[in-house]
């Protein structure tokens, strides 16, 4: 099995224990959200010069809320344009991501209707999906990778909340390629909000 297959199976692994662990106690949540990357980095070919852009983005996460503190989640995001600008060399240069993250409340407040902060990590997979209109570096990349970052959840009726968090996405570095003339791999920073519905 390769490192990609490993690290996605880690993070399968860690959202289906987490939900069978307690399941009296769990909760599910969900949560669509939308969101920027910026500050975008990659050792692929980036021929539009476009990876550092501020990129809009957006995703779901569904995830089991085992304490008042911690909530484990799987989470799926898409960036349709991280390798694409509106040049003419880029037929497509999209980047996802599955991710199995869990958030801890570091300051839970006085009673769920408060507001929430919150740190948050993940290991997963992003693949890159490049072709250019020439063919020379088409390439279908999967890498492991792992986020940290923190946010705040704010109430707005019963189980309907808003969820915001900042965090940063580095991939591991691999060799080899069509599309890299040094090492595979991307990072940024990512901006995202989105309306958390627990069940």
């Amino acid at each position: 099995m390769t490192a990609a297959g490993r690290a996605l199976l880690s993070a399968i692994i860690l959202a289906a224990a987490a939900a069978t662990a307690s399941p009296a106690a769990a909760q599910v949540v969900v949560t669509p959200f939308v969101g920027a990357t910026l500050a975008g980095e990659t050792g692929l070919v980036d021929l539009e010069e476009t990876a550092g852009d501020v990129k809009p983005m957006y995703g779901l996460s569904v995830g089991w809320r085992l304490t008042r503190r911690l909530l484990v989640a799987f989470e799926s995001s898409s960036m349709p344009r991280f390798l694409r600008d509106l040049g003419e060399l880029v037929e497509r240069g999209r980047l996802t991501s599955w991710m199995g993250q869990a958030d801890y409340v570091i300051w839970p407040g006085p009673a769920p209707s408060r507001p929430q902060l919150f740190v948050t990590g993940g290991i997963g997979v992003v693949r890159v999906d490049l072709d250019d209109v020439l063919d020379a570096f088409a390439e279908r990349s999967t890498l492991p990778a792992g986020t940290v970052g923190g946010g705040v959840v704010l109430p707005l009726r019963g189980r309907v909340r808003l969820r915001s968090d900042v965090r940063y996405l580095r991939s591991t570095f691999e060799e080899g390629g069509r599309s890299a003339f040094d090492t595979r791999h991307v990072s940024f920073w990512r901006i995202a909000s989105g309306v958390t519905i627990e069940f």
